[in-house]
């Protein structure tokens, strides 16, 4: 079977479609053979072959040469081989050609449903595999529908899922809005996988609104959230003289407030990034002035003494201060009130001697937090403080910090 002139129609098809020709080809020849099989067996063998310079397609049944044939669609005497091949021989596989006719008068309808279907599924995993790489990247649609709380979102000839866990609380939209999210995953049988509570829709949205990041002069170090609630945003500057955090927030808020609007009020703090792990824990707890510190970074653990004026915004409502400042700077940060600390003090200790007292005092043991916070390892390493004394002491310490302490919630 030859059909001519099929290269500026596949051409078309591949144009039209977005899909590469290749596989415009493949998908052609795919259907072709499957037509074919539909008249000449379904275990047929079909080949189907395209010039690339003449545009012609030619269809070929290949049937093996036997002595006696049992299964006519996949088998041929030698007698009847020889009539396509001179040289054919017993065992040989030949090509026979198959005219267009023999598939019948609806072939062309048949060809044409089969073939647009064949391409709407290759259309659609090109789609999939073009979003594949976009992963990471904030796309814009309209929502098509919404079942079992979940958004079903048309995006680019495809449709993207939200589902009710990467939504933000408290947020509504209607069928028809349109709305922005983040590329979480693409997943063939999931579909494209959509969020709006992942930290990277926050950096892309930051992104956007200030082009210093975008330019990289500025650098987001880390971003943590409890979606529709607070967030905090680390930045950095590659550039001495521009200040990272002036350039996220805008002049009176103007850049924040558009990212702070798209994630439902969500209450953003951006602070400046720092190596230094105090420096950085500060302004992380909204700036509060620590008076007393200790910091164990091999285990990145962080005790801080604040006033007690300042002890409930270190902490923040709910816990959620101190909780969103210890996952941005990845320290475990214990925060302990002023009074506190002096309720506690080594030297209102029981069943400690004055010259024990002393002796932690001498080797930094204020208080019972700082025994706690230290662990018994460190008692060990005090001269003259043995195994029993030190699980003595740090009972006494931590009976002392269980009434005392201001315990942070895990949201984790």
């Amino acid at each position: 079977m030859t059909i001519y002139n099929i290269s500026h129609f596949l051409d078309q098809l591949a144009e039209d479609r977005e899909i590469d020709l290749s596989r415009v080809k493949e998908v052609f020849g795919e259907t072709i053979a499957t037509i074919a099989r539909k008249t000449l067996g379904r275990d047929a063998e079909v080949t189907v072959d395209i010039d690339e310079s003449s545009g012609s397609i030619s269809v070929f049944v290949v049937k093996e040469v036997v002595k006696k044939v049992k299964f006519s669609s996949g088998e041929i005497t030698l007698t009847e081989a020889r009539k396509y091949n001179d040289s054919a021989k017993m065992g040989d596989k030949i090509n026979i050609p198959v005219e267009f006719e023999t598939f019948g008068r609806n072939t062309i309808l048949l060809t044409k449903q089969l073939l647009f279907q064949k391409l709407r599924e290759a259309e659609r995993d090109a789609i999939y595999t073009s979003f594949e790489k976009r992963v990471g990247e904030i796309v814009t649609g309209s929502i098509r529908r919404i079942e079992n709380k979940r958004m079903l979102v048309t995006l680019d000839r495809v449709e993207g899922v939200l589902p009710k866990r990467e939504q933000i609380p408290g947020e509504y939209f209607r069928q028809g809005s349109v709305i922005k999210a983040y590329i979480l995953a693409v997943d063939q049988k999931e579909g494209i996988l959509l969020s709006r509570t992942h930290p990277g829709f926050l950096e892309g949205l930051f992104e956007s609104e200030v082009p210093e990041i975008k330019e990289g002069i500025i650098e987001i170090k880390n971003i943590v959230r409890i979606p529709g609630v607070r967030a905090k945003v680390a930045v950095a500057s590659n550039n001495p003289r521009i200040d990272p955090v002036g350039a996220c927030v805008g002049v009176k808020g103007s850049r924040v407030q558009v990212v702070v609007k798209e994630v439902a009020g969500e209450k953003i703090d951006v602070i400046q990034w720092s190596q230094d792990p105090l420096v950085y824990v500060s302004r992380a707890l909204s700036g509060v002035k620590i008076l007393k510190e200790d910091i164990e970074k091999s285990t990145k653990k962080i005790q801080i003494v604040v006033s007690d004026e300042e002890l409930p915004i270190a902490i923040g409502k709910n816990g959620q201060n101190a909780f969103l400042s210890s996952k941005l700077t990845e320290y475990r940060i214990d925060i302990v009130s002023e009074s506190m600390s002096n309720i506690a003090s080594v030297a209102n200790l029981e069943g400690l001697s004055a010259g024990r007292k002393t002796k932690l005092l001498e080797n930094g043991f204020v208080n019972a937090y700082d025994i706690v916070f230290y662990g018994i390892p460190k008692l060990l390493s005090i001269k003259g403080i043995g195994e029993k004394l030190a699980k003595k002491i740090y009972e006494a310490s931590f009976a002392v910090v269980k009434k005392t302490k201001h315990h942070i919630p895990d949201k984790s």
